[in-house]
């Protein structure tokens, strides 16, 4: 049976975004809540998909920013090609771009990586020493966080809920239903429309 009936408004959280500090001014812990939830509504990405990015499997692209993920994660099938996760640029608004809080929060986190380049360098790491990566409990809390603070019920939709919520504006906005479901890497449509499409 699907989770939720409804979902949260992706405006509720962009707005939030717009009224905090800039990047720089942000502290640790706000730039990596913010990060997280920025890629996760600008690729639908599963939270096992946004814990195994890793920085050397990143690329920069003059329209965004794309990982290669390097390990199989919860939905992909062993035979089947590991996703490229990408995320666009929003070069308009810097407040809400994902290319620009990850550039800040690289320079923000980066005497706490491995010098060697071919090192395991996990995207997320704790803000508290020794700064090692985070569980997906951690990616959890700090989605649930950032939803409450933008004044959604975090006790009603959880980390997840990011999928349907940015698949479902996405729909509104008019992005074809094929393009939907490459982006959530679903393997049907009748899944997007049951468990996550909410009009």
């Amino acid at each position: 049976m699907p989770r939720y009936i409804n979902t949260w408004d992706v405006n509720a959280v962009t707005k939030y975004f717009e009224s905090c500090s800039a990047n720089d001014k942000l502290t640790l812990k706000q730039l990596s809540k913010k990060l997280v939830v920025l890629l996760a509504l600008t690729s639908a990405e599963r939270g096992s998909e946004l814990i195994a990015h890793d920085l050397r499997f990143r690329r920069f692209h003059p329209e965004g920013v794309s990982f290669n993920l390097p390990e199989l994660t919860k939905g992909v099938r062993t035979g089947k090609p590991l996703k490229i996760s990408f995320h666009a640029n929003f070069p308009t608004n810097e407040l809400l771009c994902p290319v620009a809080c990850l550039k800040e929060y690289e320079k923000r986190t980066k005497h706490f990586r491995p010098s060697a380049s071919k090192e395991p360098n996990k995207l997320f790491l704790s803000v508290n020493k020794p700064h090692k990566p985070i569980t997906s409990s951690t990616l959890s809390h700090w989605v649930k966080d950032c939803l409450l603070e933008a004044g959604i019920d975090n006790n009603v939709f959880k980390a997840h809920s990011t999928r349907g919520a940015s698949t479902s504006a996405a729909a509104r906005a008019g992005i074809s239903l094929p393009e939907i479901i490459k982006l959530g890497d679903w393997t049907k449509d009748s899944t997007f429309k049951r468990f996550y499409y909410r009009p």
